[in-house]
């Protein structure tokens, strides 16, 4: 995997099914269909949300592809779904790219003129070959239940291919203060997940993703870890600063010259 490939999670939301897929890059790593049937509203919210958390604490998710429905679109549930994600991205500071289905039939089959969900389907399964056999061999009833994950990942691949090559993430930086927050961490005596508590974090994931240099912190939690440690921020991320003098020093470089 390239150094600095966005990491996606994509999806669909509907009142009985949720499409998912997770991409790092190009590379699609997870795809799955989540059951929402026979739960009430608010048990459907909160599957989704625990769903959600898992992803973004076990990927370091960057960027979430999300459906967005026509005005004419009324499902209380799929919009109670809808706000509980967006409301999870802001939390966690990920960037939302919404998409809608008719956008998504024009990008992916520039070729035809009024593409139909079928052949947006088949255009994802010749993308990922590896997933045709498992969706031909489904009963028609469950159709639905795989259109929405196969809808997902046409999304997932869309976004992270336009995330990649407009570099609009901005967590993915280099180099990562990776190696410091590891030795302060030891120098105080703490695990992982005794940091991840004080911190107010679901699990240790995360402190994890932040050692392996994998993601940032953001400027709320790199604030909260300088005092957990008692040192500066500037101490945590000494190397990436010393990273931000150089590029400052050769663009005013550049900016002189113009003079």
């Amino acid at each position: 995997m390239p150094r600095g490939s966005p990491r996606v999670l994509s999806i669909t939301p509907h009142n009985r099914y949720l499409g998912i897929a997770v991409f790092h890059g190009p590379e699609l790593l997870i795809w799955e269909t989540k059951a929402l049937l026979k739960l009430t509203r608010a048990k459907k919210v909160s599957a989704v949300k625990k769903s959600l958390e898992r992803h973004v604490e076990m990927h370091g998710i960057q960027v979430i592809a999300l459906k967005q429905f026509p005005a004419s679109h009324h499902s209380p549930t799929v919009a109670r779904i809808t706000a509980t994600i967006q409301g999870i991205a802001r939390m966690h500071k990920i960037k939302v790219r919404r998409y809608t289905l008719p956008a998504l039939k024009r990008r992916l089959l520039p070729t035809k003129r009024y593409p139909t969900k079928k052949e947006l389907i088949y255009g994802v399964l010749e993308r990922y070959p590896f997933l045709f056999k498992e969706f031909v061999t489904l009963k028609q009833s469950r159709i639905l239940y795989r259109s929405l994950m196969l809808e997902a990942i046409a999304a997932g691949c869309v976004v992270a291919e336009d995330v990649e090559h407009l570099n609009i993430f901005l967590r993915e930086v280099s180099p990562q203060p990776s190696s410091r927050l590891r030795r302060y961490r030891k120098e105080r005596g703490l695990r992982q997940a005794d940091v991840a508590e004080m911190l107010g974090l679901v699990s240790s994931a995360r402190i994890s993703h932040w050692e392996h240099g994998r993601t940032l912190p953001s400027m709320r939690n790199a604030f909260k870890l300088a005092l957990l440690y008692d040192v500066m921020v500037d101490a945590i991320f000494y190397d990436y600063r010393t990273f931000l003098e150089k590029e400052i020093r050769e663009a005013r470089k550049k900016f002189e010259g113009k003079k």
